[in-house]
């Protein structure tokens, strides 16, 4: 806060606003100051010093009936396929619609060169990288290259029946797998008209997104339920079936179904299909390698396909006829090639055989070998601990919803969502001993915004000062909270006094001023300012202990604010020397308005917007740095020197062109 003689940091007025930090309070507050004209000049003739700016998101995961969460990530937040690494928040949170569709806008620093998009909602990518252009970020699926994840090409014969290349014996092999389609080189079906998306599905008439949505949640509380786990296993391993539970037995006058792709968690690119033979016949390991098999999905993964993807199965009889009915006397059963379209394994070292995907039902070219250790196909006729297919009914769409294991259980348990489809009927089934899910309407649950970073203060405005920016500091954390239309409910935000003592001289009284308040719950220590929309901590940041902490919960029910909104009214500033109501002295963010309590007529053309331009050079008086952590220059060392922060100064001579991640380099590299 000590006075210098000089400020050379940058030179000549800048003419260029960038992206900033929305005030908190209403233009035209004050007035216009004491210089000879009796007017300030134009904000735009003055860098705002922001960090952080506005930028499109645009979405559309092509989805109908599916709402969903989504994160925005500066780097890719997954450790693996579907675990999220620890101790990283998003920049931006939201909802989609009911299309799986968001657009708007975006406040993130300004130093993000690359984003990645993540949702948890089953069916829809888990994470993809969006697109950066100069008008945003995208994501639009319905332009998306399917295949981005690598294939050996395995099942490469787009023929009925289709060809297994390189079988363990040594020899390409058919093993009565026949195909109802043609595919591409990334196992996306091409024959026209063979993959359909309804509207509307089940007896309810709703979305598959919905029925998706719904079935999901019950899983996820089905499977942490603890009166459901077993030694050893997950929840959901209590919804195995045996086959005459997963398994479709057709009833009197025949029946049509169709499979409706929901989503999958897997690793592997698995191909999934379906086989029928006479109701009552005993299927075991050798029955199924000799049957006919039929591939739906070569590639049942949210790369080759989309959630909602629907195809009709079909009957064939003994002279190749094709029917969409399958005759009474018939049972329908079900299969998955675990990595089917993704190519070799590797070795198995417990039978010395190249665990290829290409041998359908068994781990080596036998067809007697032992079936339930190391194999890479699963039939719905599993019994016992073979069994991988769960099965539960959807009272609400009379649906069966089926999950699958695509790999031998393990010493992690699994919760069977490698792979989901829907069932769709002619003819309402029942759900017999199948686990019933209640026909509910899923609610979604709130979303959470996370926001952070550093506000930094220079107390000696309208002066100058050491411009060290460490006479104030705070840590500042806003969760806010919104519903399923990205309506706010409330925020808690905390703020952390994180000043060394010695910092500053004065007595300097932390605030923040809010547009739309709400309805506030304040600590001991905090006074709301009704007449500026504004709590102040009555404490002196001198006086206060190094890590003390003030929360403020606002509940912003009713007040009709978006999450953006909430995000971007945002006012913080320091009250300097002494805590006042009338004439005093505020120092804000540049180019942010100062309170109806301040004196107006400090502000001259030399300190215009809190931002200094002495000797034709301009320096901030308050700063918002988008981390926690920051470490503050040394005390009366200018923040831009060597041994401090000197790419702020590149950074502020190009008007935040570079360096945006300078508070990331120097000092804060140590």
């Amino acid at each position: 806060m000590k006075r210098i003689k000089k400020n050379s940091l940058v030179t000549g007025l800048y003419a260029l606003m960038l992206m900033g930090i929305v005030t908190g309070c209403d233009k035209d507050v004050y007035n216009s100051g004491n210089d000879d004209d009796g007017k300030l000049p134009p904000k735009e003739d003055y860098f705002d010093f922001a960090l952080t700016g506005d930028v499109q998101l645009n979405v559309n995961y092509d989805a109908p009936g599916y709402r969903a969460v989504i994160e925005v990530y500066d780097q890719n937040p997954m450790a693996d396929y579907k675990t999220k690494k620890e101790g990283i928040s998003p920049i931006f949170v939201a909802y989609t619609d009911i299309n799986g569709k968001y657009e708007g806008k975006m406040n993130i620093p300004t130093a993000v060169k690359e984003a990645y998009l993540y949702t948890g909602l089953f069916g829809l990518p888990t994470c993809v990288k969006l697109g950066a252009s100069a008008s945003g970020y995208t994501y639009d699926a319905t332009k998306s290259t399917p295949g981005t994840r690598a294939t050996n090409g395995v099942i490469n014969d787009d023929k009925v029946p289709f060809k297994l290349t390189h079988g363990l014996s040594g020899t390409d092999r058919y093993d009565n797998v026949y195909s109802l389609t043609t595919w591409n080189s990334n196992g996306v079906p091409i024959l026209s008209g063979y993959l359909t998306r309804p509207d509307k599905v089940g007896a309810a008439n709703e979305n598959i997104g919905v029925v998706s949505t719904r079935v999901r949640d019950f899983l996820i509380a089905y499977n942490v339920d603890k009166n459901n786990i077993v030694a050893g296993a997950c929840g959901n391993a209590k919804l195995l079936r045996e086959p005459d539970q997963v398994n479709i037995k057709v009833p009197a006058g025949g029946l049509s179904m169709s499979v409706s792709f929901t989503g999958e968690l897997a690793a592997y690119k698995n191909s999934f299909g379906y086989y029928y033979y006479p109701t009552g016949q005993k299927i075991g390991p050798a029955e199924f390698y000799k049957m006919k098999k039929y591939l739906a999905f070569p590639n049942a993964d949210l790369d080759a396909l989309k959630a909602g993807d629907t195809v009709k199965l079909l009957y064939f009889d003994n002279n190749g006829n094709a029917s969409e009915v399958f005759p009474e006397g018939y049972t329908i059963g079900w299969f998955l090639i675990s990595n089917g379209f993704g190519g070799v394994m590797g070795v198995n070292s417990a039978t010395g055989y190249v665990n290829q995907i290409e041998d359908v039902a068994y781990s080596s070219s036998s067809p007697n070998s032992t079936y339930s250790r190391f194999r890479n196909t699963c039939m719905s006729d599993d019994t016992g601990t073979d069994r991988r297919f769960i099965s539960v009914y959807d009272q609400k769409s009379k649906m069966y919803v089926i999950g699958v294991e695509d790999a031998v259980q393990g010493n992690t348990p699994d919760d069977y969502m490698d792979l989901m489809f829907a069932v769709t009927t002619s003819k309402d089934l029942g759900g017999g001993d199948l686990e019933p899910v209640p026909p509910t309407d899923p609610t979604p649950e709130p979303g959470v915004l996370p926001l952070s970073g550093t506000l930094a203060f220079e107390d000696i405005w309208p002066g100058g000062g050491d411009y060290d920016l460490n006479d104030v500091m705070i840590e500042y954390n806003r969760n806010i909270t919104f519903d399923a239309n990205n309506k706010a409910t409330k925020s808690v935000e905390t703020f952390k006094a994180v000043q060394k003592k010695g910092s500053a001289t004065n007595n300097n009284f932390f605030a923040c001023q809010y547009k739309k308040l709400g309805k506030m719950t304040l600590p001991a220590g905090v006074k709301a300012e009704t007449a500026t929309n504004s709590f102040v901590i009555e404490t002196s940041a001198k006086e206060i202990v190094e890590g003390t902490v003030y929360q403020i919960e606002r509940d912003l029910t009713g007040l009709n604010l978006s999450q953006t909104d909430v995000a971007s009214d945002f006012n913080p500033y320091i009250i300097t020397k002494k805590y006042t109501t009338e004439n005093r002295v505020e120092v804000h963010l540049p180019l942010a308005d100062m309170t109806s309590a301040a004196d107006a007529s400090l502000m001259t053309k030399d300190n215009a917007y809190y931002v200094g331009s002495k000797d034709g050079s301009q320096y901030p008086f308050a700063i918002n740095i988008p981390i926690t952590g920051f470490v503050a220059a040394d005390e009366t060392s200018r923040i831009d020197l060597e041994g401090q922060y000197p790419a702020f100064a590149s950074w502020a001579k190009s008007k935040g062109t570079t360096n945006q991640d300078w508070y990331k380099t120097g000092k804060g590299a140590k």
